[in-house]
């Protein structure tokens, strides 16, 4: 019998889904009849940078537009002033008129927590941290470690981290969920990321690494039935892709194998549409312009879309 890989998870963003049809969406990423795990998100930052603004109510008519499609939706949020982004998520709340997860930011004290504790929140998202230039790690894990402390005394709390894309962050914290831009990221510059579960890591390689037979990734790509080659082809960035989506997947599984599952939060905004045993959930982020890639990576790495460029696995 063949392993069961999970649901494809992804997050989607209403400012880059706003016209497609979402539908359609679910039904490319249903994997063996198991339809994918989706997380909504507003897209207000992409949005604020392209001159347009994110309301309530068009982020409210898109979530009423699919109302059985996501397990939960992100609020609208006020990025530096935890006033203002707890004024926006109740009047987000109140707009839309459904409970949303609320995010607090990077340097926002504890007690932010203990706000949206006590106005009943289970889930809570964690905002900021993907600002790299900004933030080292080290400074990153300073913050982090008192909020896991805080859930620790809180045991009904789950939280989700909002663009963590570093496996080592993912796998030192117990996040409940996670979304990440990093399956994808570096496909444009001909970087593949490669989960290696021997080692416990996950390490980008570029084309010369895997095109060259280095020894190591090309084994991990072999293992997984994928000839090496194919980064070298005219569809190397759909492979790139491909191969990302399926390591963040693995890596998945990897630790939900070591800390065990992690139970779902009892929380009025989670709907869980597909039971495969919760946290940790590492969502795909995407936009609508490299959807193709989530899909293409259903298509070759578990259904053999791409066959010629398969080879056999021993």
């Amino acid at each position: 019998m063949a392993e069961f890989r999970g649901p494809v998870r992804a997050l989607t963003s209403f400012w880059y889904y706003r016209d497609i049809d979402m539908a359609g969406i679910v039904s490319m990423l249903t994997e063996d009849g198991v339809p994918p795990t989706l997380v909504a998100d507003s897209g207000a930052f992409s949005a604020y940078t392209a001159g347009a603004d994110v309301t309530p109510a068009l982020y409210g008519a898109w979530l009423d537009q699919w109302p059985d499609l996501f397990d939960y939706a992100i609020t609208l949020d006020v990025i530096n002033d935890p006033d203002a982004s707890m004024r926006s998520h109740l009047e987000c709340q109140q707009a839309i008129g459904r409970q949303l997860v609320p995010v607090v930011h990077y340097g926002e004290p504890v007690e932010t927590l203990e706000r949206y504790y006590a106005l009943g929140h289970r889930l809570i998202a964690l905002g900021g941290l993907a600002l790299r230039d900004m933030y080292s790690e080290g400074k990153r894990l300073r913050w982090l470690i008192p909020v896991f402390r805080w859930v620790e005394q809180h045991p009904d709390v789950r939280i989700h981290g909002l663009g963590i894309g570093a496996f080592k962050q993912m796998w030192k914290l117990p996040w409940w969920s996670v979304d990440a831009t990093s399956w994808a990221s570096g496909t444009a510059y001909g970087l593949t990321a490669i989960f290696d579960p021997e080692r416990g890591e996950m390490k980008r390689y570029n084309r010369a690494d895997a095109v060259s037979h280095k020894e190591r990734p090309a084994r991990l790509l072999r293992q997984r039935g994928v000839d090496p080659s194919v980064l070298a082809g005219s569809y190397v960035r759909a492979w790139s892709g491909a191969v990302g989506a399926d390591s963040y997947r693995r890596a998945e599984r990897w630790i939900k194998q070591r800390r065990g599952p992690i139970s779902p939060p009892d929380d009025p905004a989670v709907t869980i549409r597909v039971d495969d045993g919760t946290g940790l959930r590492i969502h795909l982020a995407t936009w609508s312009g490299d959807i193709g890639q989530l899909v293409g990576a259903t298509d070759a790495l578990s259904r053999g879309g791409m066959e010629k460029r398969w080879i056999p696995v021993s």
